[in-house]
């Protein structure tokens, strides 16, 4: 019996459409995040309620470029909590991935020292 081959650690997104699909999870971040928390491989997100339609589409459209990431969505009456999950693997590159979720302020400030998501 042969092994389920791992999901590549990359987005398979082509160029062209990255550009729209960044720009698209931006602009749901600055009118609707209303949280977020970086806790080791996972990145909790909250999103006001009247978000749920976008988000779900977005994290739907991430699930199919970037399958070896983990999106666990909830759509609850009073918002809408998103949790990304990357694999052990992933620690290197765990901060780039997931700066496309968080305000640009945040994301444009690199943790000192390279990738905290695996520290202690």
């Amino acid at each position: 019996m042969q092994a389920a081959e791992a999901a590549p650690l990359a987005c398979t997104l082509d160029i062209g459409d990255m550009g729209d699909r960044l720009a698209d999870i931006q602009r749901v971040t600055r009118r609707h995040l209303r949280f977020h928390r970086l806790e080791g491989l996972t990145l909790y997100l909250a999103y006001d309620r009247a978000a749920a339609d976008e988000v779900t589409r977005l994290a739907s459209l991430e699930r199919a470029c970037c399958a070896f990431l983990e999106f666990n969505l909830k759509v609850q009456p009073d918002g809408v909590e998103l949790a990304i999950t990357a694999p052990e693997e992933a620690c290197d590159g765990a901060q780039w991935l997931f700066a496309k979720f968080m305000p640009e302020e945040r994301a444009a400030t690199p943790s000192p020292g390279g990738c905290a998501c695996c520290r202690a």
